[in-house]
């Protein structure tokens, strides 16, 4: 018995022998499991949203400055409280590029990226200020364009869903115009238009959430909160005289909440 045992485990290594025996390495080197690859996420995207512009903020200290001598009492001209704005809309464009992704810990990965937009803001504004003893009102318009160029960084969750975040640097172009009124409703005859234009550096800040909802497609939501900082605003006209002055904020904010669609390449 225990020679029949001996006798098939001989043959049994024998037989191994002699299949392996015709297997160079390079053929044993192909029978190990190779490991999966993943395959890259990097490319292009680009993409189209719209939304809401409000609790805009034109700050609480602002002067009016005159260019030239046409105001000698400019120091009784005085911004008498903050600048409201109303809830007005905004729309914008932007293309990008995500670079590779990190994987952290099991399906969860952080991928930087960097974007460039362009968006349209549109509100109306209203505020009031003194100028010679007398409260002075003013409404109308504010239109803004702006050109902004972001980095993010998203959080890849394994899911359909990715959240991210950002900031960003560019410019800021916007033009104000409307009505002057005085305490008693009074516009000097419809004579007190004005307008008024300004270039700013600017910058945000930006929350938001990727959703896969076909392959290539996504929806998005963001939140940004978009600072002119220190526009200087132009003006051709005041008290209907067509004199010139300055409007100087410290800084000019934003706040919007958007949905769009993205492309991914």
């Amino acid at each position: 018995m225990k020679f029949q045992v001996i006798l098939s485990t001989v043959l049994s290594v024998a037989m191994t022998a002699s299949v392996y025996a015709g297997t160079d390495y390079k053929d044993m080197k192909e029978m190990k499991m190779t490991p999966e690859i993943r395959s890259s996420d990097a490319g292009f995207y680009i993409g189209a949203y719209g939304g809401a512009n409000f609790a805009q903020n034109y700050n609480t200290h602002t002067t009016f400055v005159p260019d030239g001598t046409s105001f000698p009492s400019f120091g009784n001209f005085q911004q008498g409280g903050s600048t409201h704005g109303y809830v007005g809309g905004t729309g914008g464009l932007k293309a990008g590029y995500n670079f590779e992704s990190s994987q952290i810990d099991g399906d969860f990965c952080l991928q930087p990226a960097v974007e460039a937009e362009a968006l349209y803001l549109g509100t109306g504004v209203k505020t009031s200020f003194t100028y010679s003893g007398d409260t002075l009102t003013a409404t109308g318009s504010s239109d803004s364009g702006a050109f902004m160029v972001n980095g993010i960084l998203r959080f890849k969750t394994g899911s359909i869903f990715t959240p991210y975040f950002g900031a960003g640097i560019g410019l800021e172009y916007t033009t104000i115009s409307g009505t002057i009124t005085d305490q008693f409703g009074n516009n000097n005859g419809g004579n007190n238009r004005y307008h008024q234009d300004a270039f700013a550096f600017a910058t945000q800040g930006l929350l938001g959430l990727d959703v896969e909802i076909f392959k290539h497609w996504d929806l998005f939501t963001e939140y940004k909160y978009l600072v002119a900082i220190n526009p200087e605003y132009a003006s051709d006209n005041f008290d209907g005289r067509g004199d010139s002055y300055t409007f100087k904020p410290d800084y000019q904010g934003q706040h919007l909440i958007t949905g769009g669609i993205k492309y991914n390449f």
